[in-house]
């Protein structure tokens, strides 16, 4: 059902197949003026892998639905499907179909299937009190990439531009270990709330201990920003936000440790909630499609 990144279907006796679709508008999801159409076709991919291996799952194939205006370049669809191969190759899965029409917009649609074993797959709703939360990588890096951008400054902004999905093998280790876990497409604030309203807990994160790369922060300074703020509001980073028992994390550090102890789930009773200098908050619910 819905609720999750993926909807979990029946597929064998040991077995469930993923499902997943997600919807890049030109304007909105990418911008052409500053990005080619081969780093569209990467993102295309990229952002519906993640959402399988937030499941603990692995792609295989998918269709793709393509609208584009009538005075398209051939060589800019070209470019975007030369795009979609490479992404597609790096993750092992294949893309099988789809459709084609005009519009007077460049939406694209992917919609991908992917399997998880029975033992691995996870969701959102099973978070325990006083379960370690984590984060892999480094957040805030698109929306550093985008302010860039927008205010005409140098700076790295690859997290924008070429946002990658963590790999099925690193999903594959986390998901030994981890209770539950989603990927981080709408910035942390909102996937640490959609974890507690699932799980129906409660939660702590410290603000010092959210890992923000340098490159985002020297993108901060030059136009007088809270990276935190990226961090938490920003989005489309494609990292994976996790919790896990805390006798587990020596075992899953001696076979991945990209990851960052970020807080603590809580009980029922308790708020969702951002410690920074002491001071105790609130956390906003984050980024709403509908509301911003």
């Amino acid at each position: 059902g819905i609720g999750d990144d993926c909807a979990v279907l029946a597929l064998d006796n040991n077995n469930y197949q993923l499902f997943t679709t997600d919807t890049l508008v030109d304007g909105t999801h990418f911008h052409t003026i500053w990005q080619t159409a081969y780093q569209v076709g990467c993102k295309l991919v990229e952002v519906n892998v993640s959402d399988i291996l937030a499941m603990g799952g692995y792609p295989t194939s998918a269709v793709i639905a393509l609208t584009i205006p009538e005075h398209t370049d051939v060589k800019w669809v070209q470019e975007l499907y030369k795009g979609i191969s490479a992404a597609s190759s790096r993750h092992n899965m294949f893309v099988t179909g789809g459709d084609t029409t005009r519009g007077p917009n460049i939406v694209l649609t992917l919609a991908l299937l992917g399997n998880v074993p029975h033992n691995r797959l996870k969701l959102r709703s099973t978070a325990i009190p006083e379960d370690i939360i984590c984060v892999t990588g480094t957040l805030g890096k698109s929306a550093a990439g985008l302010a860039a951008f927008q205010n005409n400054i140098t700076g790295n902004k690859d997290g924008y531009l070429s946002p990658k999905a963590r790999t099925v093998e690193e999903s594959s280790l986390i998901s030994k270990f981890a209770s539950a876990m989603i990927d981080i497409s709408d910035g942390l604030a909102s996937e640490i709330t959609h974890i507690c309203t699932s799980s129906n807990t409660g939660s702590f994160i410290e603000a010092k201990n959210i890992p923000i790369s340098e490159d985002v922060k020297a993108i901060a300074d030059k136009i007088r920003t809270d990276p935190l703020e990226w961090a938490l509001y920003g989005g489309e980073d494609y990292e994976l936000l996790f919790t896990i028992p805390a006798e587990y994390i020596a075992s899953l550090k001696k076979e991945f440790s990209d990851f960052t102890q970020i807080g603590k789930i809580l009980s029922s009773e308790k708020d969702i909630c951002l410690i920074e200098k002491g001071k105790i908050t609130t956390v906003k619910p984050g980024f709403d499609h509908f509301k911003q």
